[in-house]
């Protein structure tokens, strides 16, 4: 095997890795979706039956904020399938290449990406975790 293919062959099991480590991440947002769904709709329960009306806009400023929150959360999640989706075809691309120098370069891109991709997720999913305990320590306070 060449040199070329080697260095190839070594980017696809870091493209691998690093994929594994995305769909890792999805289903942590996954996770925290549904937290904040359920929170949601504690809220809205606790909107119906509440009597003063500052509380009440207060809780209505709350559900407005989470509801946004969710929003970008799924609009986030979306992406990332796509991003996936993206990957995919980029490793089918890679391996039916004939050319190795262009499957090196191409394989580098790749490898950038998803590298790229990896660090954003911990990111946004390091937010998304201060939102789940900011959201914990409300119910802990005011929710039950």
């Amino acid at each position: 095997m060449s040199q070329t293919a080697l260095i190839v062959q070594d980017d696809l099991q870091h493209i691998t890795l690093n994929v594994a480590h995305m769909k890792r991440e999805k289903s942590c947002l996954e996770v925290r979706q549904s937290a904040i769904a359920r929170t949601l709709r504690r809220m809205e329960l606790q909107l119906v039956d509440c009597d003063d009306a500052e509380e009440e806009q207060s809780l209505q400023d709350l559900v407005e904020n989470l509801s946004n929150i969710s929003s970008d959360l799924e609009t986030y999640r979306s992406n990332l399938e796509i991003e996936l989706d993206k990957v995919d075809r980029g490793i089918k691309m890679l391996n039916n290449l004939p050319d190795q120098v262009g499957r090196k370069a191409f394989a580098a891109y790749v490898t950038e990406d998803t590298e790229l991709s990896v660090k954003n997720l911990a990111q946004v999913r390091s937010y998304y975790d201060q939102v789940i305990l900011t959201l914990k320590k409300l119910s802990d306070n005011t929710i039950t």
